[in-house]
């Protein structure tokens, strides 16, 4: 019984570990100061970026890893060699990714129960490290739609009419919404339909809840351009924000706002776009753990 209790404690540890947030998370508030936002109104004081709500780290984590990432999940006998899964069961070929060597993800977007997923072509990753694996363990309609849709070209995580928080990602002109990673019925539904007045084909998606943007928001990011979807409304504000590099995905992240492009992020007011600080800032010294990056 002291052996099987022990096991559990590891398993819940090690899992927390890997959904924790890099160190250097913590530490840039300490860097830069915080951000303070009230009622879509950025307010400055003597350099420094305030946020009543949040902050732009998490609040514990230690980061462990070794820079390599293993597929796991697949059928058969996976390992490595040289940078590439060999899979024994039908002699599969997948090229191995490594989000350390300057990945630009095609999107991120926190989970259900707010883990951060990273998503790069077939793969995905849990939290801000660990191992990587294939989308088509958790969201196999996003492969099998590969092929007409192509990538995933933005992601979003917010709340539907039963209240609950659903996962919406975004493939060309179609929208799939999962609850606890099944499709929802219905789905995939038309981009026209779910967000009628958006441009389809964005580059980035991110949630913008009341208090933090006027009303209920999803922001779209298609090169320049920002549009500011209201989601009750339905009502669209569009502006462009040419001070901002053009995101290839975005994330809210302890009420703060990421905008990510190649591998670099830059902080950003979900309302105006200000940006208040030096940006942009190398992905890999803050959500992941990376050799030589983030000391």
């Amino acid at each position: 019984m002291n052996a099987m209790l022990i096991q559990c404690l590891c398993l819940g540890l090690a899992l927390a570990l890997s959904h924790s947030a890099p160190p250097n998370l913590d530490m840039m508030m300490a860097d830069m100061g915080h951000d303070h936002s009230h009622d879509g109104h950025d307010h400055a004081h003597d350099g420094h970026d305030h946020a009543h709500d949040g902050h732009d780290h998490a609040s514990e984590g230690h980061a462990h890893g070794d820079g390599q990432d293993h597929v796991h999940g697949v059928t058969g006998h996976d390992h490595v060699h040289d940078g590439h899964v060999h899979h024994h069961a039908d002699h599969e070929h997948v090229a191995q990714i490594d989000r350390c060597e300057a990945v630009e993800f095609d999107a991120i977007v926190p989970d259900a129960s707010g883990v951060p997923l990273f998503f790069k072509g077939d793969f995905m990753w849990r939290g801000f490290h660990g191992p990587s694996e294939l989308i088509n363990g958790s969201y196999k309609e996003l492969i099998e739609q590969h092929a007409e849709l192509g990538k995933i070209n933005a992601a979003l995580s917010m709340k539907a009419e039963d209240s609950d928080k659903h996962v919406f990602f975004l493939l060309n002109d179609k929208v799939f919404s999962y609850h606890d990673q099944t499709l929802e019925a219905g789905n995939p539904k038309a981009f026209s339909e779910v967000f009628p007045g958006v441009p389809n084909h964005v580059d980035a998606a991110v949630e913008c809840p009341k208090g933090e943007c006027v009303r209920d928001t999803v922001i779209f990011f298609k090169g320049c351009e920002v549009f500011h979807y209201e989601t009750q409304t339905k009502k669209v504000k569009s502006s462009h924000w040419m001070h901002m590099p053009n995101c290839t995905s975005a994330l809210r992240w302890q009420n703060n706002y990421y905008c990510f492009n190649g591998n670099q992020f830059t902080k950003f007011h979900p309302v105006t776009g200000s940006v208040t600080g030096t940006y942009p800032k190398d992905t890999r010294d803050y959500f992941m753990k990376c050799p030589n990056f983030g000391e």
